[in-house]
């Protein structure tokens, strides 16, 4: 995947790419083009959310929103593959971290 194209591969070929999540197809690129795309926009919503005071406020929010999102994804992630498995899912971790990131 290149740069934020995974936001467009989701948007326009969603039944494809859930397909291929279900194939295990790609995952690890996926995985990071989603991590990557995720930063990015993150990053920027923070920027704005912190416009509205000074500087040093959008710079705070610029590091910390995408941190606290991606954090909470490493501590909710083996909670949800744990439930997943007792409901009789057969997907495996990286599946799951894939259709956790595409939300």
């Amino acid at each position: 995947m290149k740069r934020l194209s995974i936001v467009e591969t989701i948007l326009r070929s969603r039944e494809q790419f859930f397909a291929e999540i279900r194939d295990s197809i790609g995952l690890p690129e996926r995985i990071i083009a989603m991590l990557r795309s995720s930063f990015v926009f993150l990053a920027s919503y923070g920027a704005v959310m912190g416009a509205s005071n000074s500087l040093p406020q959008v710079i705070s929010s610029l590091i910390k929103l995408p941190i606290l999102f991606l954090v909470t994804l490493i501590i909710c992630t083996p909670s949800l593959y744990f439930f997943n498995l007792l409901f009789g899912s057969r997907q495996t971790i990286l599946q799951n971290i894939a259709l956790i990131m595409t939300a």
